[in-house]
């Protein structure tokens, strides 16, 4: 039987009231652990965990006295003038005592929330907790108010594999105490990571480096609840830990080279320890991959690597740098009687050319440089036409 149904117990919002309405006709003993006797005095309203309890107007028969009747009443407290305020509705109920023990012959009650009272011991209220269900309480569960600690990172002392650890933060200390924590990836559950339960004083949950398969790119996280054993069925809300970005890196995200700009360079780190279960050559290979639909006079495709012995315990990452040069365009067109020469040059030639093509300087002024640094005039827009015949000679 329920140990609420003692008449010291005061029903609170949310439980559901207790409610006979559909016990079967029939002899009973009530056996929770506040004791098996009706009340033999009236109990409050809202007691016994119901709204109108019932009690035993009477006393209880000894051995010898067998099988007795006695009134059984419910409170319902009315109000107005009433012959006896504590037992506005009744039934007969039939009483034996047992020994050590008595049993009740119970009807159904009229309605709803309506109980029968038992017991004489005072269980833990509303919101408290004992592994008896009796005096003395605690709480039902252990009220964590700190977020759990996520670490970045850890490297085993044999160096082939890494985990990471949650803390909770809890300080103290009961035998009974556990505490479940649960792994998170980008603030999801994966059912394929079991939960962890920690026992009293533990207070750090593992995750080991294999269960990422799946989880790359991802920002690993813990949250933690507490309970009681024998009491799982109430627990703590959960908190939320700090997370950690375990992946690759690209910095910048997306980058455009153009012919006329200057070298560009990428960054590519990875937060996660570079390991390997063998003493050999212990890297992570990235191919870059040129858009093989376009004209660049480049490699298709360059091998980088990032190995173990890249990894920065201070940056907690291993990173690399790949240097992305622009490059020059050189087009020419083919007519029945000329040839046309078309140059494009990146940015880093600026300045740095001489020749038939000029000085790539930005000024128009001196294009006609010869190699010993002497300047013809250049062409005036609308001087019609005008051929640099020196400057052509120079360069033979």
């Amino acid at each position: 039987m329920d140990l609420k149904r003692g008449p010291s117990y005061v029903t609170g919002f949310p439980e559901a009231p207790l409610c006979d309405i559909h016990l079967k006709e029939g002899w009973y003993r009530f056996t929770s652990g506040v004791g098996g006797m009706m009340p033999e005095s009236c109990p409050d309203r809202l007691h016994c965990g119901t709204v109108v309890p019932i009690w035993m107007n009477g006393k209880h028969p000894t051995v010898a006295e067998g099988t007795v009747i006695r009134k059984a009443c419910g409170n319902f407290e009315n109000g107005g003038q009433q012959a006896d305020p504590c037992c506005e509705h009744s039934v007969n109920v039939a009483v034996k005592n047992c020994g050590n023990f008595y049993v009740y012959y119970l009807s159904p009650t009229p309605s709803c929330p309506v109980a029968y009272c038992a017991g004489n011991k005072v269980p833990c209220p509303l919101g408290k907790w004992s592994a008896t269900g009796l005096a003395p309480c605690k709480d039902a569960f252990p009220l964590i108010t700190t977020e759990p600690k996520l670490s970045d990172p850890i490297i085993d002392p044999n160096n082939k594999a890494f985990h990471f650890n949650c803390e909770v933060q809890y300080p103290k200390h009961d035998p009974d105490q556990r505490f479940e924590v649960v792994w998170t990836f980008d603030g999801k559950e994966d059912p394929h990571v079991p939960p962890q339960i920690l026992s009293d004083p533990n207070r750090t949950a593992r995750l080991d480096g294999h269960w990422l398969k799946g989880h790359v790119n991802t920002n690993v996280g813990c949250k933690v609840r507490a309970f009681f054993s024998g009491n799982q069925q109430q627990k703590s809300p959960f908190l939320k830990s700090n997370t950690y970005y375990a992946g690759i890196q690209i910095n910048p995200g997306k980058l455009t080279v153009s012919e006329r700009d200057m070298e560009k360079n990428v960054t590519i780190s990875s937060t996660i320890p570079i390991l390997c279960d063998h003493n050999t050559s212990c890297c992570l290979v990235f191919k870059l991959d040129v858009d093989q639909t376009t004209d660049l006079s480049v490699q298709t495709m360059c091998d980088y690597s990032l190995c173990k012995e890249d990894w920065d315990p201070k940056t907690r990452s291993a990173s690399m740098q790949i240097y992305l040069p622009s490059g020059a365009e050189v087009k020419v067109t083919a007519h029945a009687t000329a040839m046309n020469l078309y140059l494009t040059t990146p940015g880093t030639d600026r300045s740095l050319a001489k020749g038939l093509c000029g000085t790539n300087d930005g000024s128009k002024s001196n294009e006609f440089t010869h190699p010993d640094g002497l300047e013809d005039k250049v062409c005036r827009d609308g001087e019609g036409r005008c051929i640099p015949v020196d400057f052509e000679e120079a360069w033979r």
